[in-house]
């Protein structure tokens, strides 16, 4: 149930209830971690009122047990038992203080916000839409959900748990169950508990009702056993998670899944520019060159990382691949344009760091006598994009490449040597480095198709390096 600060979790008890499931087969199950994120979504709706098993009392035994439900029904009931009629789109009507509908109790504001409207609350607490188009979080469109009917409402129970609780889906494939209940899915729904059997949400300066935890782990492993089993009784067909760009991780797919490694073994920015001048934030990503005419406000853009390497360095692989291309762009010298491979695009994401771009003038102070900053104008590092379809990781100026075009790395070859840095093409270089990209494409354009490798890299900035470390760097540039 989503927005559950405002309003009582409906939950369904004993009336309407079936002494059989509605289940169908469906033989549509893609592989465990399908089944484990379908296990969750039933679960879920046991707490929302709405899902195959409901809350009802024994009043012999004097405890609350749980008794076969309707599954289907739960599409087209909305908050306090009322039924909505026609699911070409949410309902979007107020029953009685809320507008949760459906089988996940979506809120009206949260369908709202699923089609690119910016929603704020007024002056008597209520959302409304401000008449303003955000298309970026325009995920109906995005995912293009047709209508309000059952695969919609499954779907868009996928697009929350993604964009609305990071991690969520990742801890849930993971198998944390138990992790992925209190620190992402209890935010958002206050059937579930948070700490404890307490939900995380309040109504009326009360706590919630919630699902106590054991309950919502015995619900999840009856679930789960029915999904490996290719019985299910929710609408999303084989192979959704890969059209919500996440990627099949099982035990007999990925065997001993590889960790991200970093492009090459010690990574630190390069503080000299090819003069020698000291200046390392011209080596971040964004606009952070203000000394060169260019495209971007007068600054020339840098997309990419420049990660110190003596002539000669060996890159590597980040995660397996393959080579797609071995001409980076103009101005890259010679380099390489590599692919993730689909299946790893989760340990991808999991890679990303809790970062804040560094390198932004207006926000740090710099001593004249150490860095070459007078007369030099505002730059700042840009945070980049943050997810996409495909990953691909640019090398750039090397001396040598060691693969060929279309050479896979796997996790047997990880060690593999792509190839050796080079000079940038200017042979009296006194910053040589490795210029790191990561992209949505491979011949991408701009910011908007490019991450801010720093989000994904654990490197040393100037300030972070040892003394014998920056003293590698003065020597290469001759100071």
């Amino acid at each position: 149930m989503l927005g559950l600060t405002e309003y009582k979790s409906a939950v369904l008890v004993g009336k309407g209830a079936l002494n059989t499931r509605s289940k169908k087969e469906n033989k549509n199950i893609a592989c465990e971690c399908e089944a484990r994120v379908r296990a969750f979504l039933r679960m879920l709706r046991v707490g929302e009122g709405t899902g195959e098993l409901i809350k009802s009392y024994d009043y012999n035994k004097k405890e609350t047990i749980y008794i076969h439900h309707d599954f289907q029904k739960g599409y087209t009931i909305a908050f306090g038992g009322n039924k909505i009629t026609d699911l070409s789109k949410h309902p979007e009507v107020n029953y009685g203080g809320s507008t949760a509908e459906g089988a996940y109790q979506i809120m009206r504001y949260v369908w709202w916000e699923l089609n690119g409207n910016q929603v704020v609350k007024n002056s008597e607490n209520d959302y409304i839409k401000t008449g303003i188009r955000e298309e970026y979080h325009n995920y109906v469109k995005k995912y293009k959900i047709p209508d309000y009917r059952h695969e919609s409402q499954d779907k868009l129970c996928v697009i929350i748990m993604k964009h609305y609780c990071k991690k969520l889906i990742d801890t849930i494939i993971d198998n944390n169950i138990e992790k992925a209940i209190r620190d992402y899915a209890s935010l958002k729904w206050a059937s579930l508990p948070h700490k404890g059997d307490n939900s995380y949400h309040e109504y009326k300066g009360k706590p919630q009702p919630a699902t106590p935890m054991k309950i919502c782990i015995e619900h999840y492993e009856i679930f789960l056993k029915d999904e490996l089993n290719e019985v299910s009784c929710l609408h999303l067909k084989k192979g959704f998670l890969k059209e919500f760009e996440y990627a099949c991780r099982c035990s007999n797919n990925n065997k001993g899944l590889t960790k991200w490694q970093n492009p090459l073994k010690k990574n630190q920015i390069t503080i000299h520019t090819y003069g020698g001048i000291v200046r390392p934030w011209r080596s971040a990503f964004g606009r952070v060159r203000t000394d060169m005419s260019g495209s971007d406000n007068g600054a020339r853009p840098h997309h990419g990382l420049d990660l110190f390497a003596e002539i000669g360095t060996e890159v590597f692989a980040c995660l397996p691949g393959e080579v797609v291309s071995l001409t980076p762009g103009n101005g890259y010298g010679n380099g390489i344009v590599f692919k993730i491979d689909d299946n790893y695009l989760s340990e991808f994401k999991k890679q990303r760091r809790n970062y804040s771009p560094y390198y932004i003038k207006s926000n740090r102070t710099y001593d004249s006598n150490k860095y070459n900053i007078d007369g030099y104008g505002d730059f700042e590092e840009y945070e980049g994009i943050n997810e996409s379809v495909s990953v691909y990781l640019m090398y750039a100026h090397l001396s040598e490449i060691s693969v060929k075009l279309n050479d896979k790395i796997t996790e047997s070859n990880m060690n593999t040597v792509l190839g050796k840095t080079g000079t940038s093409g200017a042979t009296n270089t006194k910053g040589p480095h490795l210029h790191f990209e990561i992209r949505s494409k491979q011949n991408p354009s701009g910011y908007a198709e490019r991450y801010n490798p720093a989000y994904y890299i654990d490197y040393k900035n100037e300030e972070q390096m040892t003394a014998s470390e920056r003293k590698i760097q003065d020597d290469t540039a001759g100071k």
